[in-house]
């Protein structure tokens, strides 16, 4: 008796989405999708799920997504302005300055942090007098 070796997991994978794929293709002409998937062997779920998102675009991975980001240059110069004009302001303060001059409202946190990248690009830009001898 010759033993047979399961398929492997990429080639099930390919299968089921070829499966997937009969099943957009059949709503796509018009046929009866759920026919399809049944001798596909496709549950239906997820043959409704792979119908519905034919016509959506993909979802958008990684990176910043425009309208989240609160932190523009113009949000940073000021609150370097407001630093320089007084360097004794909590992150409160500094919160509620940007919110009542740029309409800004930022977290405590995103101030915080806006102010650690100042403070780092600030010490890479300065010289140290050790490197002036």
């Amino acid at each position: 008796m010759p033993s047979s070796t399961p398929p492997s997991k990429a080639s099930v994978s390919f299968e089921r989405a070829l499966a997937k794929a009969r099943v957009v293709r059949a709503f796509q002409e018009g046929k009866d999708w759920r026919e399809v998937a049944t001798a596909n062997d496709v549950n239906y779920h997820t043959a409704r799920r792979a119908v519905l998102a034919t016509g959506a675009e993909p979802k958008q991975r990684g990176g910043l997504r425009p309208s989240s980001v609160k932190m523009t240059v113009e949000v940073m110069s000021k609150l370097e302005e407001l630093i320089d004009e007084d360097c004794r302001m909590t992150l409160e303060q500094l919160r509620d300055r940007l919110h009542s001059d740029l309409g800004v409202d930022v977290s405590v946190a995103s101030v915080h942090r806006a102010l650690q990248g100042v403070e780092k690009r600030d010490l890479r830009n300065r010289r140290s007098p050790l490197m002036d001898k």
